[in-house]
């Protein structure tokens, strides 16, 4: 499964898509490679993205067991867990120039 997410951000649409394919596929998920694609102009929030560390702020939009099951705690922050980070590639890009990703779903 190819999911791409233009205009990414600092992440959160990818990987909240990437927790929603997760947790559907539950474990079926060893059976599909799965790779989604955040992209965006501005470098420093593909940066801050790929860190996937959000503020305990979250702790309000989040449900406890999604926190429990997709962030590690870290210093007043939450980032988010290394097995939904490595799904999810994150790239500069600027859409109304570079070429579209292309066999996505």
């Amino acid at each position: 499964m190819r999911v791409w997410v233009p205009g990414c951000a600092t992440g959160e649409e990818v990987y909240s898509l990437a927790i929603c394919i997760l947790e559907t596929l539950g474990s079926s998920q060893s059976k599909m490679r799965i790779q989604i694609f955040g992209t965006d102009l501005s470098e420093s929030v593909i940066g801050h993205a790929r860190a996937g560390i959000y503020p305990s702020a979250i702790e309000k939009d989040v449900s406890r067991s999604r926190l429990k099951r997709f962030f590690i705690k870290r210093d007043g922050s939450y980032q988010i867990h290394r097995n939904v980070r490595d799904i999810c590639t994150f790239a500069r890009q600027n859409i109304t120039a570079d070429p579209p990703f292309s066999r996505l779903d």
